[in-house]
């Protein structure tokens, strides 16, 4: 009687669909995109948010802060294939910017000698903040362990 009811839960579970290893890493990824676009908006809104209160010309700063959240976010919220992930962010934003950006012109606060004068700036700032945040990704790397957890100081060296 045993063997018949093992060979119903074999056949019953046969027939069952279950989560195996794949369908979890393509629903993880499924998940970094949204993930990338809210960090995006968000950063985006914090940076022009704290360049008002500064005084300062919004595009460049959200610029730099959109860029830098998304290289990051997309190496965090990426299952696997972390650096991959990161170099992909950084060159569809670095297109998409350059689509977005240029040509860029100053505002009208600048003055009646410079307002309206093509710029590169606002490009230049969100480049700047991509490779920021490549760089803050590689650090990231470095200094995490496989398992997400952080990686204990060396020693410091005695001698020579």
């Amino acid at each position: 009687m045993e063997k018949e009811t093992d060979l119903f839960f074999a056949v019953k579970s046969k027939h069952e669909p279950t989560p195996t290893l794949h369908s979890e890493t393509s629903m993880k990824w499924t998940l970094a995109l949204p993930a990338i676009l809210l960090g995006l908006v968000i950063a985006g809104e914090i940076g022009v948010g704290s360049a008002s209160t500064l005084g300062l010309w919004n595009l460049p700063v959200a610029g730099f802060s959109a860029a830098f959240a998304v290289v990051v976010v997309a190496y965090l919220a990426s299952p696997s294939h972390k650096r991959t992930a990161t170099v992909v962010a950084f060159t569809c934003g670095a297109i998409a910017a350059w689509m977005l950006l240029e040509p860029a012109f100053l505002p009208e606060n600048y003055g009646a000698g410079r307002a309206y004068q093509p710029t590169h700036l606002p490009i230049i700032f969100t480049y700047a903040g991509g490779l920021l945040g490549c760089l803050v990704a590689l650090l990231i790397r470095r200094w995490t362990a496989s398992n997400g957890a952080v990686k204990p100081t060396p020693p410091p060296r005695m001698g020579l």
